[in-house]
């Protein structure tokens, strides 16, 4: 379905236009970049927690806050990863509170007790009760995560995302955006952040720890129904075949469905990419949906980015692992950055 595929992807050209046109500078604060990496797995390590984020945004105005005799800097000019006690020693009241905590995201830094209540027991019970009224609220409705990644300056570490409660598929897509950098990935097996995020978080979108590497390309605008190659250790194990026809099954705001059907008769599966960060592209993570044939226990995924190419084609790019436990049994996980 090329019309449904194109008219989505024209769709998300016109919001990534606006959204870059509406978006603020990034952070001059970020870290510079650096060759330091994040370290390396350790023999039979793990880690534990798991972290979330609420994708949530809201408009605040950009006009200055008159308090007093003195101007505040308008709330969305602030810097990232503040807490209440900022704030409120900053001279902010309980409904600019409010909007940072939505702008970042509605971190639990913020609100300890997961109520969706923040800063309650920072600001006055008063100013916290009359914000609120009477009934309790519920989380605020998640929106568009893409412009909250999109103003995240370069440089940055796993670890800071992860202390900004980004999950792990969006730092990912910030990975991904930062050209895979080995300072993410310090081993280079192209899993970024597996020292910093849980194991089962990566395991979750990566597939098991045999998963092998794929590297798929599909290309929308030159023919009726867009066609796929993949190359790398998945496809010479014979966990997917190397080409077939992308037809285009579902797409909302910030996420995509292709339906992958082999052109060797051996199945089809189905993988969905969520949309993180958009700027000049559209840079996401990706997870097997669903298969048919011989893919229908097909698990893994990874990171993708979507763009124009030349020729007025687009194509999206997506890097990754993936894992058939139906299928024939791999040697250990190695990256297409590496293989030869």
């Amino acid at each position: 379905m090329l019309l449904g595929r194109c008219a989505f992807i024209g769709i998300l050209l016109l919001t990534l236009v606006g959204a870059c046109s509406a978006s603020e500078p990034a952070d001059d604060s970020s870290p510079a970049t650096t060759t330091t990496r994040e370290p390396a797995p350790a023999q039979g390590s793990t880690t534990t927690g798991l972290t979330t984020w609420p994708t949530s945004l809201s408009t605040t105005t950009t006009d200055p806050i008159s308090v007093g005799p003195r101007t505040l800097p308008a709330v969305s000019s602030l810097e990232r990863g503040l807490f209440c006690r900022d704030l409120i020693s900053s001279g902010y009241g309980y409904s600019d509170a409010i909007a940072y905590w939505v702008r970042e995201g509605q971190p639990s830094r913020m609100d300890a007790d997961g109520d969706a209540v923040p800063c309650e027991t920072v600001y006055d019970s008063a100013d916290v009760a009359s914000f609120w009224g009477d009934s309790h609220p519920s989380p605020v409705p998640a929106e568009k995560p893409p412009a909250v990644l999109a103003e995240l300056g370069r440089g940055l570490f796993c670890r800071d995302l992860e202390a900004m409660d980004f999950t792990f598929d969006q730092a990912v897509a910030y990975w991904m955006r930062e050209g895979m950098t080995g300072r993410m990935d310090a081993d280079e097996n192209g899993v970024p952040c597996e020292t910093v995020f849980p194991a089962a978080t990566v395991t979750a979108t990566y597939g098991p720890p045999n998963a092998l590497a794929v590297y798929l390309v599909t290309t929308v605008g030159n023919t009726p129904i867009p066609r796929f190659e993949a190359v790398g250790p998945a496809v010479e194990a014979g966990l997917i075949c190397a080409s077939g026809t992308a037809d285009w099954v579902n797409g909302t705001d910030w996420r995509w469905e292709d339906e992958y059907i082999c052109d060797d008769g051996t199945g089809s599966f189905i993988a969905g990419a969520d949309i993180h960060i958009s700027d000049e592209r559209l840079w996401e993570s990706w997870s097997i949906v669903s298969g048919t044939g011989a893919y229908g226990a097909l698990v893994g995924g990874g990171g993708a980015d979507t763009g124009p190419a030349p020729n007025d084609l687009w194509q999206d790019h997506m890097y990754g692992r993936i894992a058939n436990p139906d299928g024939p049994i791999p040697e250990p996980a190695i990256s297409f950055r590496t293989a030869g």
